[in-house]
């Protein structure tokens, strides 16, 4: 008996359907394994000095708004022992803090024995933009100078800090370093880089990939029909019209989806959802031409 047979237990379409979803697994287990989609975040501890610091300065960073290139972050300070006032979270003295992107500039006094509270503030991304998502990669860059006010000086002496980073926010991986700064200015620059995580990398990739099977396969059916390859079943109208709202439906379930535009959107993207439309116009086109008439 020949293995080209057509009928309901065709081996030669059991060996296929087999091999795709084998291709299907390895290409997800290939995926997973290559991403570190299970990354934890971590903090880390970028400056100190030659001596014990005064001032200890945590930055949390909180969101990246990839439309309006702004970071929001939240810095606390803690004084340390040369500093600590009669409370854990009070100066002994007045201090002045300021925190600098470049562009802008925010300036926080803080008076003796009075808890020092956070300073939340928005950064300008030195560089990025959302076109690349998934791969879009963000920049920030922040300067923190640190005085301290003593009785009978006309210029407050600068504080040496001890600089910790939580290089976690949620859909990104991000890598703080410290630049250079001139020894005494009680000066502490950042530069805080930011990509997607490689989960977000992963869901997008997956998700941009359904957008194509589905546009190819709504065209194919359109075109098989209009063809005359295979033939006309009414159904088919509502399945592909499902498919050309399935589109947009995915576009917009991408995690940390940025605003229509990206490279992706017209690489994948735009071409699924006209390959869908046309694949329904074909199948309209031909039911309306050869359907049941009244």
């Amino acid at each position: 008996m020949s293995l080209r047979t057509t009928g309901q237990g065709s081996p030669i379409r059991a060996i296929a359907l087999g091999a795709s979803m084998l291709a299907v697994v390895i290409a997800y287990v290939a995926m997973a394994y290559g991403l570190d989609v299970a990354s934890v975040p971590t903090e880390v501890k970028l400056a100190g000095g030659d001596r014990p610091a005064d001032l200890g300065v945590y930055v949390w960073p909180q969101s990246i708004d990839v439309v309006n290139a702004t970071m929001q972050l939240r810095v606390d300070f803690t004084p340390q022992d040369g500093l600590r006032g009669d409370r854990i979270d009070a100066p002994d003295r007045d201090l002045r803090v300021m925190v600098s992107d470049g562009r802008n500039v925010h300036e926080v006094a803080f008076k003796a024995q009075q808890p020092m509270a956070s300073l939340s503030t928005d950064l300008d991304l030195a560089s990025g933009a959302f076109v690349y998502y998934p791969f879009d990669r963000y920049q920030a860059q922040l300067r923190i100078t640190t005085a301290a006010a003593l009785a009978g000086d006309s210029a407050p002496p600068p504080l040496t800090q001890a600089v910790t980073v939580w290089q976690g926010m949620a859909g990104f991986v991000l890598t703080a370093a410290l630049g250079k700064s001139e020894a005494g200015t009680g000066e502490s620059s950042l530069t805080i880089d930011a990509r997607r995580s490689d989960a977000i990398i992963f869901f997008a990739l997956a998700a941009y990939g359904a957008m194509a099977v589905l546009g190819l396969g709504s065209f194919a059916i359109g075109a098989l029909v209009f063809l005359r390859r295979r033939k006309l079943d009414i159904p088919l109208i509502g399945a592909l019209a499902a498919m050309v709202f399935a589109v947009p439906a995915l576009r917009t379930a991408l995690p940390g989806a940025p605003p229509l535009g990206g490279r992706a959107d017209m690489l994948v993207f735009l071409w699924a959802v006209l390959a869908a439309v046309i694949g329904l116009l074909l199948l309209i086109g031909t039911w309306a031409a050869e359907g049941p008439r009244p």
